[in-house]
């Protein structure tokens, strides 16, 4: 087969064309045609595949095979081999991809430029994308690559794509993830970066519009960045300054100071909690002093107890039990939350036993048991009434 001339590669914003059809086949199931001549971009390079039409039927995705593009069709097409027929790239798609990607090389130039750091990995997940360095950054690096990454964008220069032999190429200085075989494609970003790709881009860097770097995690002795640009940062902003402003409403604060209100609001609550958790431990110790002592076992029911309070009342109770210290919660209906301890002694082997006997759940470790009962009361306290429990 001819290899297919790739318009792509010198015009990222041809979305309109017209070529011969070279061969109709079949590719997954669907029918595929190929072309002499394409502007639609197959997946590689970490960009995903341009779709649209084809002669009036949508291209699904489309794919290189032994340097032809093949078109994906949802149907098997109208025309035939030696037919011209017209294509429409999904032009705001590719365009976003584009202004993406663009951003993508800017920012990996200038962290490359100032830090000496090497991509080593980059991914596009949509119009989101993920770029690995070789070697950690700071925020206040990763804030500078951001700065001097958008003054690029603002100087608006040319983005050229430039195929040279891999003689020409070897005398460029220019970034790479792997050799080459053959011929490289250069995309050049004037005064800012070099790096060999097969991906369409803009021609000047004024059309990315923004770049927001949205996160920094360590991987691999390195960082990954997660950066968006283009239209889609800014359809990021609008939704971050929508929420911004529900925050602002929602804490009677300004929404320049919504940092400030949500801070106050987590301190309130922590103060909340502390002084939650103190009415708690009353609760449980005015519970436990009201408890009569007992020379055996010592069942208590305590009304709308989380399993945290019943152990705290169990360890109260050990005080005035001989035996175990029961704290139950709940009622027949639903059953029961139960807490059990005693000092000096392993219940946790006698789980299975209080278990089975009472229809429960749980376990522990050592001196205290934790777990649910669907037994009513009266048979709870009947069988602790009896029940012993072997020290060492």
């Amino acid at each position: 087969m001819m290899r297919t001339e790739k318009l792509y590669e010198t015009d990222g914003h041809l979305f309109a064309f017209r070529s011969v059809v070279t061969e109709i086949t079949e590719l997954g199931g669907k029918p595929a045609v190929a072309l002499a001549q394409t502007a639609f971009f197959p997946t590689g390079g970490g960009q995903a595949c341009d779709t649209g039409t084809l002669g009036g039927v949508s291209v699904l995705q489309t794919e290189e095979l032994n340097g032809v593009v093949y078109h994906v069709v949802d149907e098997a097409p109208a025309f035939s081999v030696g037919d011209t027929v017209a294509g429409e790239i999904d032009a705001a798609t590719r365009f976003a991809r584009m202004q993406a990607h663009s951003g993508e090389h800017i920012v990996s130039g200038v962290a490359h430029n100032l830090y000496g750091v090497e991509n080593v990995g980059f991914h596009m997940d949509g119009l989101l994308m993920t770029v690995d360095f070789d070697f950690p950054l700071t925020k206040e690096q990763i804030d500078r690559i951001e700065q001097t990454a958008n003054e690029v964008v603002y100087a608006d220069v040319p983005v050229t794509a430039k195929t040279f032999s891999k003689k020409e190429a070897a005398s460029i200085d220019y970034r790479s993830k792997k050799e080459f075989a053959g011929d490289v494609r250069i995309v050049t970003v004037e005064g800012v970066d070099r790096c060999a790709c097969c991906a369409p881009h803009v021609s000047r860097t004024g059309e990315i519009g923004l770049i927001k770097i949205l996160s920094c995690v360590s991987h691999r002795g390195g960082v990954r960045i997660t950066l968006i640009c283009g239209a889609e940062a800014y359809a990021d902003y609008c939704d971050k300054y929508r929420q911004t402003l529900r925050i602002a409403a929602l804490t009677a604060s300004r929404h320049s100071e919504t940092d400030q209100a949500v801070e106050a609001l987590i301190a309130q609550n922590k103060e909340l909690k502390n002084e939650i958790y103190a009415q708690k431990k009353r609760l449980c110790a005015c519970i436990a002093a009201h408890a009569p002592a007992s020379d055996g076992n010592l069942v208590v029911f305590a009304e709308s107890c989380d399993p945290e309070e019943l152990c705290e009342i169990a360890l109260l109770l050990a005080e005035k039990a001989a035996g175990a210290a029961v704290a139950c919660s709940g009622n027949d209906d639903d059953g029961y939350t139960y807490a059990v301890y005693c000092r000096g002694a392993a219940m946790n082997r006698h789980a299975k036993a209080i278990n089975t006997a009472l229809n429960g759940r749980g376990g522990g470790r050592d001196e205290l048991i934790r777990g649910s009962f669907r037994a009513s009361r009266s048979d709870i306290e009947t069988f602790f009434r009896t029940f012993e429990v072997e020290r060492p």
